[in-house]
């Protein structure tokens, strides 16, 4: 990647304004410094550390390294770890957890494009919408929601599609610090509440007009996503045998992309190989770096064919001895109309 950067940075820069401005808008001077920092990373020039080893006096030169975040794969990587064991560890509640993905229809995402600021709204109504709708649900007006979220502004393929990533405690606490656990059950009225809020909010801020919201609201299929699928009961270590699970999704003919999530965590890493089938069809998984962890405790995923999935479908898992399913999820994105 190093090189790719060394070799076409120069030129990206000299033609910014005439090539890519008028798609992507201004460039920003925090992509500019991210780049400028991953060029010095691991350059000794930059600065190092010398390491001295007490007992046979070998010396070694450490350079510094960028500690930037999405763009260098190295130092991400070492921070995304660092990151998920202070969250896992330090901040989230010993209560069961969803992850809820926000996404809206490709029509209204070049409205962020050029203005990345505005993307405060989709957080901010995400984040109401979920609290609300617990809030509702539990018949608890004051309570409290415990969430983490991060927006992204691509998908798979690298195009621009922002969307919001929310960790959240699956219920509310209380005012005397109780927590009131959220029942499983359909997420459609809590995406028919976004899908309305941030139409208003885009309104209000006269992003969008009155005929758009109209229109957008007018639509069968909404084109705002918030599918998250899950079974009921995991969190159970699994022998080396296959375990089925089954996953109920809505409207299997209207989905355009579908993911599986498997969560897993055992002591030692992933080590070994595990098979995976959704509806008799094998699933191949990519394992990444999961056997080099003393610990693993993190999602797996893989792209599911979408012909393969029904209203009712059957997630068979084979994994190696000791291995804890902690959550079994298919992520769909449904068709715009």
């Amino acid at each position: 990647m190093w090189q790719i950067v060394h070799g076409a940075w120069d030129e990206f820069i000299a033609h910014y304004e005439s090539r890519h401005r008028r798609t992507y808008g201004p460039l920003r001077r925090d992509t500019v410094a991210v780049v400028d920092q991953f060029y010095r990373c691991g350059d000794l020039a930059a600065g190092f550390t010398r390491l001295l080893c007490p007992e046979c006096g070998h010396e070694k030169l450490l350079a510094f390294t960028c500690k930037t975040r999405h763009f260098c794969p190295s130092c991400h990587q070492r921070r995304v770890r660092s990151l998920g064991d202070w969250i896992a560890h330090e901040v989230c509640f010993e209560v069961p957890h969803r992850q809820f993905v926000f996404t809206m229809p490709r029509p209204l995402r070049g409205i962020f494009r050029k203005r990345r600021k505005l993307l405060d709204h989709l957080f901010r109504v995400s984040i109401e919408c979920l609290r609300d709708w617990m809030r509702t649900r539990l018949d608890l007006p004051e309570g409290q929601l415990a969430a983490i979220a991060a927006v992204q502004t691509f998908g798979d393929y690298l195009s621009f599609h922002p969307h919001l990533h929310v960790l959240a405690a699956t219920g509310l606490v209380d005012r005397e610090g109780r927590f009131h656990l959220m029942p499983v059950e359909s997420i459609e009225p809590l995406t028919e509440l976004f899908r309305h809020r941030f139409i208003e909010a885009l309104l209000r801020e006269k992003l969008i007009s009155e005929k758009k919201a109209r229109q957008l609201l007018g639509w069968t299929h909404s084109g705002f996503s918030l599918e998250r699928w899950y079974v009921e009961k995991t969190a159970v270590k699994k022998p080396g045998v296959p375990v089925s699970f089954p996953v109920a999704i809505e409207n299997p003919d209207q989905i355009e992309d579908a993911r599986l999530v498997v969560g897993l965590h055992r002591y030692g890493g992933i080590s070994e190989n595990f098979g995976v089938k959704v509806n008799g069809t094998e699933i191949e998984v990519d394992p990444g770096d999961s056997a080099e962890f003393s610990e693993f405790f993190a999602p797996l995923d893989a792209e599911l064919p979408v012909e393969i999935l029904k209203q009712e479908n059957v997630v068979t898992l084979q994994m190696q001895e000791g291995t804890t399913i902690t959550s079994v999820q298919i992520v769909t994105q449904s068709k715009i109309p």
